[in-house]
């Protein structure tokens, strides 16, 4: 699918501009509450304004000079969760929202930009953005911003995961699962019920959203699907290789990408397989592509009780 251009130039592609037209998506408060009673599905994007001077950018936001990374990717995956998810399915009140169309998407996100711009003075420095879009069965959308440190291009469009061997140290660590991960909507297609995620990140003593740790979650039969808040590949037979969508994990933005690039195939990833000191690579659409090793879980740790569950998910929504 491919943004209208009505400008009648054939002198090459142009970033879209900025119109007076199409009201800006509403911000509300971060979300914190798992147990709310009006479900949403959800989206990380990222702002950066170097992406306009991005190639790879713009062959994924719809052939068009974009500050969103992987635009397109972002608006189809959420259109997709809508047609996929039973509670929206079901619900016949839906009306058009900020993301029924592409080009209302960039220019309303466009807009959330400019306003918390105008609104932040203080942080103009800010160039990078990390925007969170919710959309709810309701039709609302709502988004919160926050400033982000800039990430180099080469770290958001890898052109090799490399060889595992030849990759220097890392201060980032993976481990494993305590328990098994039931597949689910809100598993395959990112909704407000975060439970298993972050039930996984307590489990494995992760409670800062901060911390240079991943934790990864298998389904019963034993295959890895997902990470808590990225996606993982593993080197396997001389190939980086992603759990297959049968799996039950998300099919998120940059796994699309990295699939389309040939940086990895689909594949069966084993928990059993996984050994102490192994190259995991992992990507999102926030923070790009970066790789962690893998590590035993540490030992003595306590059962996590709700209410820490409860708060790894505040610090999640609030990093």
């Amino acid at each position: 699918m491919n943004v209208r251009d009505d400008s009648g130039s054939d002198s090459g592609p142009e970033p879209l501009s900025v119109p007076n037209v199409a009201p800006p998506l509403s911000q509300g408060p971060i979300y914190q509450d798992t147990d709310s009673k009006e479900w949403f599905h959800f989206a990380t994007l990222r702002y950066d304004p170097t992406l306009l001077n991005s190639p790879e950018n713009t062959a994924a936001s719809f052939n068009r000079p974009c500050p969103f990374y992987l635009l397109e990717h972002q608006w189809t995956r959420l259109k997709v969760a809508n047609w996929c998810t039973s509670f929206y399915r079901k619900n016949d009140s839906q009306q058009s929202n900020g993301y029924s169309n592409p080009s209302t998407f960039l220019r309303s996100l466009l807009l959330t930009v400019r306003r918390w711009q105008q609104t932040h003075p203080n942080e103009r420095g800010a160039e990078c953005l990390r925007i969170y879009v919710r959309t709810y069965i309701s039709g609302c959308v709502t988004t919160e911003v926050k400033p982000v440190p800039r990430v180099p291009l080469a770290a958001l469009f890898k052109t090799t995961f490399g060889i595992p061997e030849q990759l220097p140290k890392t201060e980032w660590t993976v481990t494993l699962d305590t328990q098994a991960t039931d597949i689910c909507e809100s598993i395959m297609y990112k909704t407000s019920s975060r439970y298993p995620y972050y039930r996984a990140r307590a489990h494995a003593g992760i409670l800062s959203p901060t911390a240079r740790k991943e934790v990864l979650l298998y389904n019963p039969e034993g295959k890895i699907l997902d990470g808590s808040s990225s996606t993982p590949y593993f080197y396997r037979d001389g190939k980086w290789v992603t759990a297959r969508s049968s799996c039950g994990g998300l099919q998120g933005t940059s796994r699309r990408w990295a699939l389309e690039n040939g940086l990895a195939v689909e594949g069966i990833v084993s928990k059993d397989s996984l050994t102490v000191g192994e190259v995991v690579w992992f990507s999102g659409g926030g923070a790009g592509f970066f790789y962690a090793r893998f590590v035993a879980l540490e030992e003595g740790l306590a059962e996590p009780t709700a209410e820490m569950v409860r708060m790894v998910g505040v610090g999640m929504w609030n990093k």
